[in-house]
């Protein structure tokens, strides 16, 4: 369990990258949605350490999960991605033990996709031409 523990730990890490990264480009949805996958997984690694201490500490309650620590496999942490280079094409490579954090992406249903021009919530065009000479 100190295994997934220590991933966890790197996965937090890199997410708290993505979002400065995404801060600092001004991505305000990217900024929620991955703060929201991190604050799941602070509140994740909490549960794990709180049942690993009421077991006692005892290492292989999830035999065959995380496997050997990073230090005896000689992991640098490249699994995780790495953190300094947080580029767009990077953002969704990140993994735990080999498996991705994100396999697939969630398409919208075709019925949010389909929309026609009068469902448009825009400005009207009367906001949209300038209106100086009423100012003058």
């Amino acid at each position: 369990m100190r295994a997934v523990l220590e991933l966890m730990d790197r996965a937090i890490g890199a997410l708290e990258e993505r979002v400065r990264l995404a801060r600092t480009r001004g991505w305000k949805l990217l900024v929620c949605a991955v703060g929201a996958e991190l604050e799941a997984f602070r509140q994740g690694r909490e549960v794990l350490r709180a049942a690993l201490d009421a077991a006692g500490g005892e290492e292989d309650l999830l035999p065959g999960i995380g496997g050997e620590s990073a230090g005896e496999r000689g992991d640098d942490g490249a699994e995780m991605g790495d953190a300094r280079t947080a580029g767009d094409e990077d953002f969704g490579k990140l993994s735990m033990g080999g498996v991705p954090v994100r396999e697939h992406r969630v398409r919208a249903p075709p019925s949010l996709l389909d929309r026609s021009e009068d469902e448009d919530d825009g400005p009207g065009p009367e906001f949209l031409t300038s209106h100086q000479e009423e100012y003058e």
